[in-house]
């Protein structure tokens, strides 16, 4: 059992740090180049992480302010969720 669970409980964890590091690049190349093609191929795999906590943020009327933080917040929770697939992998 332990030799199928390890695999997967990695696999997670590293497709979670993938996904952070895309929406820290998307986050960036707004900046850069908004309209560049790597942008929007990165946009299509980050929007729909990131949308969810951009909604939540206008529920708390978090979204006049002129930084949008919630690439941050997907950041935070994609890294706690790599960490605790490690601790699962070691675990097994």
């Amino acid at each position: 059992m332990n030799a199928v669970l390890f695999p997967v409980f990695q696999g997670l964890g590293l497709l979670c740090e993938i996904l952070a590091m895309a929406i820290f690049v998307n986050s960036i190349m707004s900046w850069i180049s908004p309209m560049g093609q790597l942008r929007t191929f990165l946009d299509t795999f980050c929007e729909p992480l990131v949308a969810p906590f951009r909604a939540l943020l206008d529920k708390f009327g978090m979204t006049s302010m002129q930084l949008d933080f919630s690439p941050t917040i997907a950041m935070l929770v994609l890294f706690m969720l790599s960490s605790l697939f490690s601790s699962f992998a070691r675990g097994f």
